[in-house]
């Protein structure tokens, strides 16, 4: 109930963020396009941010956004007040990960107004090094510890004790992931 109530008032904060603004944004989040709504609902975002603390004025540092999904509404909820940091492994320009980035960077720039502030921090997949020790709030990952288990081998440790380094006394690592079969 308690999650339900904070996601209730992330999600009044978050609706500014995945609402279309025609003069400024092409389209709306894909959270508010048809046959997506039971999958990827707003309410279900807020109440998923809520639980992991995220809040205006924090550093939050969400790690392989992919397409952007969750930047969509991250980066603009946290513009104004707060970082929000897109760290990416490196990939080469031509493989599926590469060209992913390469997207989310052509979005942001073509967004301005909303994706001005965002933070882009490349990282070495195999040996992650996120900057600099205790600096972020909060660090999220979403649908991307699967890939790292099927890496095998010292990686996920490695990644995990990264992350984990990079937040501040009493930050959220927060982790939204499936199962493969």
């Amino acid at each position: 109930m308690q999650h339900e109530q904070q996601g209730r008032h992330v999600q009044r904060e978050i609706a500014p963020a995945v609402q279309a603004d025609p003069g400024q944004r092409e389209g709306r989040h894909r959270a508010q396009r048809p046959g997506q709504a039971a999958i990827a609902s707003v309410v279900w975002v807020a109440i998923s941010l809520a639980f992991f603390g995220v809040r205006p004025g924090q550093t939050v540092i969400e790690i392989t956004p992919g397409g952007g999904w969750y930047s969509e509404i991250l980066a603009p909820y946290l513009r104004t007040s707060g970082t929000y940091i897109a760290a990416n492994a490196t990939a080469t320009p031509d493989s599926g990960a590469g060209k992913r980035a390469a997207g989310l960077k052509a979005k942001f720039a073509a967004d301005p107004a909303h994706y001005d502030r965002v933070q882009w921090l490349d990282f070495d997949g195999k040996n992650p090094g996120f900057g600099a020790p205790g600096s972020a709030d909060v660090v999220l990952t979403f649908r991307n510890v699967h890939n790292l288990t099927m890496n095998g081998g010292d990686v996920p440790a490695n990644v995990f004790k990264a992350w984990f380094a990079m937040l501040k006394p009493g930050g959220t690592l927060g982790v939204v992931d499936h199962r493969l079969p």
